[in-house]
């Protein structure tokens, strides 16, 4: 399965225990531009995933998902060599 920058997006919300309105404020965007994100519907631009991946305090390969790696339908690790070492995103369903 490749994940995509929405499911990413949504992994790490979730994880940090945001609400899409709180991020949206956080980095100065509407709470409908950053739910078009996670959905799908539009990708954010350069300056914006920039933004995202500080937020998140991710490289902007974990943010566009070129170090996932998927152990099972319920559980994703994402493997960043670059900035944070290695972190563990599970999906709460």
């Amino acid at each position: 399965m490749v994940y995509q920058i929405k499911d990413v997006l949504k992994q790490l919300r979730k994880q940090k225990d945001y609400t899409q309105e709180e991020i949206a404020k956080k980095i100065n965007i509407s709470q409908r531009a950053y739910s078009y994100y996670e959905t799908g519907r539009s990708t954010p631009d350069m300056n914006t995933l920039i933004k995202l991946a500080d937020f998140f305090e991710v490289s902007l390969d974990v943010l566009t998902g070129r170090y996932i790696k998927v152990f099972s339908d319920n559980n994703i690790s994402i493997k960043n060599n670059i900035v944070n070492g290695e972190i563990n995103i599970q999906n709460r369903n």
